[in-house]
Parts: structure tokens; C-alpha cells; sequence
């Protein structure tokens, strides 16, 4: 199903391309990919009613009813909704989770504008600067241990002094690249790299400088051996720590949804009692008026 969401004056939709909120009337408006900023605009400055459709659970919204049955049918937390109906007896229909507009607004050019390949180039790469901050004061942050403190002041004390340097040649600068923490499961680290400096003719190389060299080399690479262990160690212990979080978050829902289970069980007995009850005064009613008839027949009688 073709989508409706725009009309003959909106933008083309190029895959790459980044796209900027009109609508937005902050001094740092939302820009990132086509469906990203059409998603922002219904969620922030519509209506749910101005949408083609929308999710009465969460307030969802989207484009088509089958991509809104998707949502309901995959997303969990109404999957146990739903599925309230086998515990409880309790018919719930899908459907009914479903809102939607038959004249929905129309985002259109007035909306959203495309940045040119250029500007939406440069767009990403400072976007990539800026989560690359981001990482490296995350991954700082897993350094605030006594364990990687101490053994960033061992990698300190074996780095070559400025004579050693000289001789030695140039080093790169130590980085850390860090990932998601699910899915990470070794941090790469960039070692220190020889640069040789380019010795004149008149220079010569003394064993002791040689051995001097390789030792400190070695040594440095050792305390960067364990430094990254140490490292991964503290990046795993987190990872731990946050799929615990996830599995006790999945446990209240799972609590809950029994409480609301029981809580339906309990109701529907109760209206059952009450179904009873009333049955029992209809009929009660029924004998009194008729016992009353009886008594006026016999008296009209006598």
C-alpha cells in the first residue's frame, strides 16, 4: 500500500539524504533520516487524530493498517494484553487497538526540507564527531576504577623519557575504541606504533640504546596487554549488570500481567455471584406477586 503521508509539493525522499524539521521552533531543530524527522513531526506537533493511523496502547503512529497490526501483533507488551484473553476468559480484540483517520494531515515540503548531498555529508560526519565524544567519555568513565587508574600510571612510567624519544622515534597517541556494551565483547586498542626517525649519516646505535629500546617496548606492551584485559573485564561486568536490569524489568511485566490475570478472574466471579443474586430477587419477585394474587382471588372468593 503506497504511502499518503505526502503530497505533490513534499519533498523527494533520498536514501542518505538528511532532512531538517520546519516545525521546529528550538535553536537546534531535528535533523537525521527521512522517516526519523516524519516520525518526530507526528509524534511532537500532531495530533494522533491528524495521523493515517494509530496504536490507542501507546499512541504508535503510522503510515498503513498492516504496519499497525505488525505493531500490535510483535511489540510485548501488548502481545500479553492479548493474551490476557486465554488466562481470563476475557475476549479482547486486536482490533480495537487500532485508531484511524480517514482525512489525515498531509506532510508536505512546509514541514520537512531536504539537505543537498553536500550539506547532509557534512550534516553526518559532525554527528559522527559528536558520538565519538560521547564514546570516549563513556569509555573514561569505565576507567574510574582503582584498577585502571593504577595501571594507567604503570603504562606512565614505562613510556620512553624525552632522550629515548629521540632516539626511539615518534609515538602515536593511545585510543580506545568503544561499542555497545551488549555487543561488545573485546575493546580494540590502538598500541603504541614505532615511528623510526630518519637518522643522519653520522649517527650511530649503541647496543645498550638497542637493548634499552626493546625492553622498554616490552614492558609497555605487557602493562597494555593488561590494562585492555582489565578493561574488558569492567566492560562486561556492566554488560552483566544491564542484561540483569532487562531480565528484572521482564519479570514485573510478567508479575504484573498475573496480577491483572487474577484480578479479571476474581471480576468475573464476582459479576457470575451478581448474575445469581439478581436472578434469585427476579424470581423471589415473581413468587410474592403471585402469592399476592392468590390472596386476592381467595378473598374475592370468600
Amino acid at each position: 500500500m503506497a504511502s499518503n503521508i505526502l503530497n505533490a509539493k513534499a519533498p523527494v525522499s533520498k536514501r542518505g539524504n538528511a532532512y531538517e524539521c520546519v516545525r521546529c521552533q528550538t535553536t537546534k531543530p531535528v535533523i537525521n533520516s527521512y522517516k526519523y524527522v516524519v516520525n518526530h513531526i507526528r509524534k511532537q506537533h500532531l495530533l494522533a487524530t491528524q495521523c493515517p493511523y494509530w496504536c490507542t496502547l501507546c499512541d504508535y503512529r503510522c503510515d498503513t493498517q498492516e504496519e499497525l497490526a505488525k505493531h500490535v501483533d510483535t511489540y510485548p507488551v501488548h502481545k500479553k494484553i492479548v493474551g490476557i484473553q486465554k488466562t481470563s476468559g476475557v475476549t479482547i480484540n486486536p482490533d480495537s487497538f487500532f485508531g484511524h483517520s480517514d482525512m489525515p494531515y498531509f506532510i508536505s515540503s512546509d514541514d520537512i526540507v531536504a539537505f543537498n548531498k553536500d550539506k547532509s555529508q557534512e550534516h553526518y560526519s559532525q554527528k559522527r564527531k559528536e558520538n565519538g565524544r560521547t564514546a570516549a567519555r563513556t569509555v573514561e568513565e569505565c576507567l574510574k576504577v582503582p584498577e585502571a587508574n593504577t595501571l594507567s600510571q604503570q603504562i606512565l612510567a614505562v613510556l620512553p623519557s624525552s632522550e629515548e624519544k629521540d632516539e626511539m622515534g615518534e609515538y602515536d597517541a593511545v585510543t580506545v575504541a568503544s561499542g555497545d556494551l551488549d555487543n561488545t565483547e573485546v575493546v580494540h586498542v590502538t598500541t603504541v606504533v614505532e615511528t623510526p626517525r630518519l637518522e643522519s649519516d653520522n649517527s650511530s646505535t649503541t647496543s645498550s640504546s638497542t637493548s634499552s629500546k626493546s625492553t622498554s617496548k616490552e614492558e609497555m606492551d605487557k602493562q597494555m596487554q593488561n590494562f585492555t584485559s582489565q578493561l574488558n573485564q569492567n566492560l562486561k561486568e556492566a554488560s552483566k549488570f544491564i542484561n540483569k536490569s532487562f531480565k528484572l524489568g521482564e519479570e514485573n511485566v510478567k508479575q504484573l500481567t498475573s496480577m491483572v490475570g487474577e484480578q479479571t478472574k476474581a471480576f468475573n466471579k464476582m459479576a457470575n455471584e451478581l448474575k445469581g443474586l439478581n436472578q434469585w430477587l427476579s424470581d423471589n419477585n415473581e413468587q410474592k406477586t403471585a402469592d399476592k394474587d392468590n390472596r386476592e382471588i381467595r378473598e374475592n372468593m370468600g
